[in-house]
């Protein structure tokens, strides 16, 4: 499993996003990600893509490739009730034995406070 490095934002209003993790103010949330990989080599490739809250998970999405693919992408959403010190990231894993590159124009981590 390896956290992913979101390097740019869009929109961080309160300043609760660095790098790779958010800390939302305490109350109601809902966190999600999609990831994309690419060139899954061969058949039976899958991506899992998992929300961390405090260095567990919390909720996790696979997708399997059924044929060698040029793009895979996976997403999830997690909504849950947040301290105002919980940290929350996204990890992917994925069972081809070739790199694949965790593509950032057509990734995205985002958390919406309620």
């Amino acid at each position: 499993n390896t956290t992913v490095i979101f390097n740019s934002e869009f929109f961080d209003t309160d300043g609760t996003f660095a790098s790779n993790t958010w800390t939302p103010a305490a109350g109601n949330i809902i966190v999600g990600s999609n990831c994309t990989f690419y060139n899954f080599a061969t058949t039976g490739r899958h991506m899992t893509i998992r929300i961390m809250k405090n260095g567990g998970g919390v909720t996790e999405t696979t997708i399997h490739s059924n044929e060698a693919s040029t793009y895979l992408g996976c997403g999830t959403t997690y909504a849950d009730v947040a301290n105002g010190t919980d940290t929350y990231k996204v990890q992917l894993y994925h069972n081809d034995s070739a790199y694949k590159w965790n593509l950032q124009e057509l990734s995205i981590f985002w958390g919406i406070a309620l």
